[in-house]
């Protein structure tokens, strides 16, 4: 495994605490996190992927430029750094809450409207 490799295998395992994305490579676990992340870090951790296949060829591994690849890895772990999965858990529910919320609040304006216009309120 060359650095490229390592600097991938930590991103996955990242992406699967953080996110709860599952896959066995980083680009498994990538096209699964489409709407999780922000382009520039779905750009970011394909760069890793790229380089991640790139480093199993000793003759292509000297292409890789390791500043690009340090790169990318510190603004990927930088933003799931910030990733609270407890956080994330929360709004998922929080959302539908509201959801039910809504769809009860219109229930009941739809069952009180045709009672108004059956005759019976």
């Amino acid at each position: 495994m060359g650095f490229a490799a390592d600097k991938a295998d930590l991103i996955a395992r990242m992406l699967e605490k953080k996110l709860g994305v599952g896959g066995k490579t980083l680009r498994a676990k990538l096209k699964r996190t489409r709407r999780l992340l922000p382009w520039d870090v779905r750009a970011s951790i394909e760069r890793l992927a790229d380089a991640e296949e790139l480093s199993a060829h000793p003759k292509l591994a000297s292409r890789m430029d390791p500043g690009a690849i340090e790169k990318d890895f510190s603004a990927v772990s930088r933003y799931l750094a910030k990733v609270d999965p407890a956080e994330r858990r929360r709004r998922r529910l929080l959302n539908l809450a509201a959801l039910v919320a809504f769809d009860l609040l219109v229930m009941f304006v739809i069952v009180v409207a045709v009672l108004v216009w059956r005759g019976y309120l």
